[in-house]
């Protein structure tokens, strides 16, 4: 009867210890943040996007990147021998779908996806810095014109490939900092020039140099610093 007793008690004993790790393994695992809000800053321009964790290796992230530069003047930029002053446009809003690979146990992933670029433009106009003087002959700024120049890349579906460190889900502390690095493709932009006034003849001949110039710019480069709130 006491030999019963004895392996009852033990039985007992046995079963609440492993009922009460059970507990513990579940209050851990309901503990575990999966998810994040991050805000970013950098190139190419303020994102803010929602992280979730999918398990130990992979996350998923959707994005929000915004940027606007309305009438950015440049005064007396050097083109060959003259100056001209450049007035500035530019806008960027793009959406983004991209999943973190973590190779190891560190913080450092692999992240890969795509964006969809809705409006990304950039525009530049070009005018003399002052009046031109030939001779007895001065022609003003207005007279002798300008060149506007634009680039579009709206509506543009574009790879992303690069790296990062620092968790996307901030592990240990609600808030966590993260760098990323990588590039997106975007292809050749659709490119245009017009020019007026005295600059006007020359429109036709610099359409060829301008979407030459513009088809290097396939490649944009991504480099952001987030801040990151688990929950």
């Amino acid at each position: 009867m006491k030999i019963k007793n004895y392996l009852f008690l033990v039985f007992f004993c046995i079963t609440s210890i492993s009922f009460t790790q059970d507990i513990k393994d579940d209050f851990k695992q309901e503990k575990t943040r999966k998810n994040a809000i991050g805000f970013s800053v950098g190139l190419p321009g303020y994102g803010i996007e929602y992280a979730r964790s999918l398990n130990d290796k992979f996350n998923i992230r959707l994005g929000y990147t915004f940027f606007n530069l309305k009438d950015y003047e440049i005064n007396d930029f050097k083109i060959n021998d003259d100056t001209a002053n450049l007035l500035i446009n530019a806008n960027n809003k793009a959406y983004e779908l991209l999943f973190d690979y973590k190779p190891f146990t560190s913080s450092f992933r692999l992240t890969f996806g795509m964006a969809y670029f809705n409006n990304f433009f950039v525009s530049i106009n070009s005018r003399a810095s002052d009046e031109l003087n030939i001779g007895d002959i001065t022609i003003s700024e207005e007279k002798y014109g300008y060149n506007q120049i634009e680039a579009d890349w709206s509506s543009s579906i574009a790879p992303y490939i690069g790296i990062g460190f620092g968790r996307s889900i901030p592990k240990r502390n609600r808030l966590g900092i993260s760098l990323d690095i990588g590039a997106y493709y975007l292809g050749s932009p659709n490119s245009s020039i017009s020019s007026t006034g005295l600059l006007s003849p020359s429109e036709e001949l610099n359409r060829d140099t301008i979407k030459e110039g513009f088809d290097d710019f396939k490649i944009i480069p991504n480099l952001k610093l987030k801040l990151a709130y688990s929950f």
